[in-house]
């Protein structure tokens, strides 16, 4: 029987370490801001956002222009990866299969407040919508083309 228990609690853990919470998510962007226009990384979202960033490529690979100019990881054009480091916080809420990951920073100066909405499909959580509470957008609400 703590064979059995054992072995249980083993996958169990084992099973929540590969999920990762929902900030770990969020946390992988922060690393790496340009991994979120990788289109090998495309897995890590859901639509909205997926459908979003596939259009922004489509828009791309035919006129070499692209409907996001900016990283919506940082909500800039540019960033200084020590500040955003040395600052971030991530706190979570989550609620069944869905949650919502507040990330907050400082970049060159200014404080910087983006909510993440993340769907967990399989063991992952996945990008659906990433909204600014300083900027005016909302990815969801962005356009690509006509």
């Amino acid at each position: 029987m703590k064979f059995v228990l054992a072995a249980s609690l083993l996958f169990a853990s084992a099973f929540a370490a590969q999920a990762g919470p929902a900030a770990d998510a969020v946390a992988a962007f922060y690393k790496n801001p340009d991994v979120a226009f990788d289109a090998d990384q495309r897995d890590r979202f859901v639509d909205p956002a997926r459908a979003l960033l596939d259009a922004n490529d489509r828009l791309w690979e035919e006129q070499q222009e692209a409907c996001i100019g900016f990283s919506f990881v940082i909500d800039g054009q540019d960033w200084d990866e020590d500040e955003i480091a040395s600052t971030l916080e991530l706190s979570e809420s989550v609620q069944g299969d869905g949650a919502i990951v507040m990330a907050r920073f400082s970049n060159f100066g200014e404080t910087r407040t983006l909510e993440w909405t993340l769907e967990r499909s399989g063991r992952a959580w996945r990008v659906a919508d990433v909204m600014s509470l300083q900027g005016d957008w909302r990815l969801s609400e962005l356009t690509c083309g006509g």
